[in-house]
């Protein structure tokens, strides 16, 4: 359905609208000065951002799987009533388990471990088309030396936008139209994830009565699926997973036919109507989706403010078609909320105080409900000295070496990514950008040297994030492997150096960066080309033949004359026969 409505007529359209922007003809295709240097930004915080972020997943990957082995060192064993304080233990639940968490922005109260609210924002974005020709031009190095190369020029760009639901907000403010796509950056109510605040009573599945006690600490990482929510006239639980050997799924997700979503009646909502989202923002539940929803209502100063920015920008009388369909205003804000509720859950976890019989009175004499009276242990998460603390919540029914396998394996997994980016993208970027400022020559042409570069990359992150599992001279030993071979691939990939085209230098390396961002020639001089005609120097013969001198720059000069002389050149007559 296009709208879904409550029953206070409040809508919520979803279908997309779509508007055809303006269309500029442009002689350079460069994106000039300012857009350069934004580009040039880019590349920086790559250059530098990638290590660093490999530095930071390679120590924390070092330090969960040290924390991990520790545990296994230490030992775990089975959660009972005489499980002392301090002891690792771990367990399997029988049972439901009670648990409440809540949204008071929104008056929501549900029995889970953890609640996640998402938020969502009915923004424009703006696409562009880019057609360009390809033009040549000629290029001065300071030495007096020119080179030829090509330039986008003549192009045509195409602006489109499109209006629909996004996760995040979009500044519009850079806009070619800004005005007539205009995006409020409202944002009452953020995306957040919360744990139940009074933790989780678990029953233990033992041979005696026993249940165990969880903060919200060991709340904060519960490895289980989530479960979307929706408000209606059924109350059903989403079907839990008999086991988590997969990864985390998506909230509202359906595997292979199976409901993964939590039915929840319309009667619990009976606290929203006065709740801070509906009383500041108008926000109401609907009827489908699980979503609730706040209408943007522009003000005064703000629509006269876009209507005079439309007079200026030249599109206020430029109605389409797009602007007649039903869609979602510019502003919205629509929020669900989604649930980590296992049946059953296995948990590894230090003892904080042993299990205690609850304190009761003499003079009460109701029954024990269900589970009250039964001695019930405080755990935490165990401080490990090698890592961060162990506290593990997994929904289904797991031993405790495979809660930690499962762990590690996350961990390792989430080590990949950089390793990968720093193979990938950074290591192409360092290779070429070195290879030009130490020899001028651009390995981009020659494939086996990038091949070359990039598996020295590969060794030494693999070899990097072996050594991570070993300590003190061993560690050392590896890293000075790993160094090493890559220093070996490198040399052997050097032989593979097409021409040089350029005097090395680290103005070589900051012309290949200024070329990239697309910076004008005259920020990026070259030192000097090489194998490359230069300026027509003076003649001075006078015999009036048609002849011209030119100056040749030698492919290979030794370093150490290149400190001392600008340029070497020899001198050829070339003389011209007339047709």
């Amino acid at each position: 359905m296009p709208s879904m409505r409550n029953r206070g007529g409040t809508s919520m359209n979803i279908i997309p609208t779509f508007r055809q922007g303006r269309t500029y003809e442009h002689q350079q295709g460069e994106p000039g000065p300012i857009g350069g240097f934004c580009i040039l930004i880019l590349i920086s915080l790559i250059l530098i951002g990638i290590p660093a972020w490999c530095t930071l997943s390679e120590t924390r990957n070092f330090a969960s799987l040290a924390a991990f082995q520790e545990v296994r060192e230490v030992g775990v064993t089975a959660l009972s009533e005489s499980s002392p304080a301090g002891s690792v233990v771990g367990l399997q639940s029988e049972g439901p388990i009670s648990a409440v968490v809540s949204d008071e922005s929104f008056g929501i109260e549900v029995e889970a471990l953890a609640l996640s609210r998402e938020t969502e924002y009915c923004q424009w974005s703006e696409h562009q088309t880019r057609t360009c020709q390809k033009c040549e031009r000629t290029v001065h190095a300071k030495d007096g030396t020119s080179s030829t190369e090509s330039y986008d020029c003549d192009c045509i760009v195409n602006y489109y936008y499109s209006k629909s639901w996004h996760h995040h907000r979009i500044p519009s403010a850079l806009f070619d139209q800004p005005a007539a796509h205009h995006n409020p950056q409202r944002d009452p109510f953020p995306s957040q994830t919360t744990v139940a605040k009074g933790g989780a009573s678990i029953a233990v599945k033992s041979g005696s009565p026993l249940r165990a006690s969880l903060g919200p600490e060991m709340l904060s990482a519960v490895r289980a699926p989530w479960h979307r929510v929706v408000w209606g006239a059924q109350s059903t639980r989403a079907a839990d997973s008999a086991s988590n050997k997969g990864r985390k799924a998506r909230a509202g997700a359906s595997w292979f036919g199976k409901d993964r979503t939590r039915h929840e009646p319309l009667a619990r909502l009976a606290s929203t109507p006065a709740s801070p989202a509906a009383t500041r923002e108008g926000f109401a539940y609907v009827d489908q989706g699980g979503w609730f929803f706040s209408p943007h209502e522009a003000g005064m100063q703000e629509t006269l403010l876009k209507a005079v920015g439309q007079a200026l920008e030249g599109s206020l009388l430029d109605w389409q078609v797009g602007d007649f369909l039903p869609a979602c205003t510019a502003g919205d804000v629509r929020v669900r909320f989604a649930v980590k509720d296992p049946g059953k859950v296995s948990v590894l976890a230090q003892v904080a105080s042993p299990a205690t019989r609850p304190l009761s009175s003499s003079s009460s004499k109701a029954p024990c409900r269900e589970g009250s009276c039964a001695p019930t242990a405080q755990l935490e998460p165990y401080r490990t000295k090698a890592g961060p603390p162990v506290g593990l919540v997994h929904g289904g029914l797991e031993s405790p070496q495979r809660m930690l396998d499962l762990e590690e394996d996350d961990s390792r997994w989430r080590a990949l990514g950089p390793r990968l980016a720093l193979f990938a993208l950074w290591s192409p970027l360092v290779a070429r950008l070195g290879a030009v400022a130490l020899t001028g020559a651009d390995p981009a042409t020659a494939p086996c040297f990038m091949c070359w570069l990039q598996l020295a990359g590969a060794v030494w992150c693999a070899a990097l994030g072996a050594s991570w599992l070993l300590a003190g001279w061993p560690l050392l030993g590896a890293s000075g492997a790993a160094f090493g071979l890559a220093a070996l691939l490198g040399e052997a990939a050097r032989k593979g150096l097409p021409p040089a085209r350029v005097r090395g230098g680290w103005r070589a390396a900051w012309c290949m960066l200024a070329r990239w961002a697309g910076l004008p020639p005259e920020w990026r001089v070259e030192a000097g080309y090489r194998g490359t005609l230069a300026e027509p120097a003076p003649s001075n013969t006078d015999d009036g033949d048609d002849s011209a001198v030119y100056a040749f720059v030698p492919k290979k000069q030794d370093e150490d004359e290149e400190a001392q002389i600008e340029i070497s050149s020899v001198l050829v007559t070339a003389t011209m026969i007339d047709g």
